[in-house]
């Protein structure tokens, strides 16, 4: 599938990206100036706020499809969701600016997204909501560029409505966890866009909702189960070590 860059006035707003709010003021155009909506001076100070994605568009309305975020340790956010039938992201600096933004058609009425951060480098994971197939597109920051690389295929699912999930870790790996099987789900170690090691445990056919969440300083990687074998759900939690392995 083809990724379309977005034109800077696609947006709505120029290439600052940014708007603030606070006390009914109003930001000015012109940095450090702003202004009430009746136009008197303010001595009231702007709370900023990040647009993120394009404002005069609304998500697609299909929950659980919620947007993606994540942001790099040098402040740059990537924000991601789905459009209808398109999935669309962008990327501001750490002084909000947009400094790329793109779509792709995914053919789909809706997608489940994760965005993750390793060092300097995006990784966009979408799931079509008919699909059994995880894609990930790669966004590398390098002195204020942003390239991409993809779409590509992350992983397979057991069926269209399996679960996943993605978090970041370090500098260098993050996590991936899904349903793999009908009884089976995969917890993988992912450098770059390939699992350089994985871990599986059962589940029954009715799993019904897998999170994942890794933790760089106590190199623990926890995985959130909610497990319906009989109708009443039943939650739990595994801890992983980064390998991983049980721990």
């Amino acid at each position: 599938a083809a990724v379309s860059p977005i034109a800077p006035s696609d947006h709505g707003f120029g290439l600052a990206g940014s708007r603030f709010s606070g006390g009914g003021v109003i930001a000015s155009a012109c940095p450090g100036a702003y202004a009430e909506p009746g136009g008197g001076v303010s001595a009231a100070q702007p709370v900023r706020e990040r647009l993120g994605l394009i404002p005069e568009e609304p998500i697609t309305a299909s929950a659980p499809y919620t947007p993606g975020l994540a942001v790099t340790s040098s402040g740059y956010v990537c924000t991601a969701a789905g459009f209808g039938s398109e999935l669309r992201f962008q990327v501001e600096s750490p002084s909000a600016a947009i400094v790329y933004s793109a779509r792709i058609t995914t053919s789909s009425a809706g997608s489940v997204v994760r965005v993750v951060a390793v060092g300097s480098v995006f990784y966009i994971c979408y799931q079509r909501s008919t699909s059994t197939t995880v894609n990930v597109i790669t966004l590398t920051v390098s002195g204020g560029v942003v390239t991409l690389s993809g779409p590509g295929t992350l992983a397979t699912l057991n069926n269209a409505s399996s679960t996943w999930d993605a978090s970041s870790y370090d500098g260098t790996n993050w996590f991936l966890v899904y349903q793999s099987g009908a009884t089976t789900v995969t917890v993988a170690k992912m450098t770059g866009t390939t699992a350089s090691s994985t871990a599986t445990f059962a589940s029954t056919n009715n799993l019904t909702y897998l999170s994942v969440w890794a933790d760089p300083v106590t190199a623990r990687v926890w995985v959130g189960v909610v497990d319906d074998p009989a109708g009443t759900p039943a939650p739990a939690f595994r801890v992983y070590t980064a390998t991983p392995t049980l721990s």
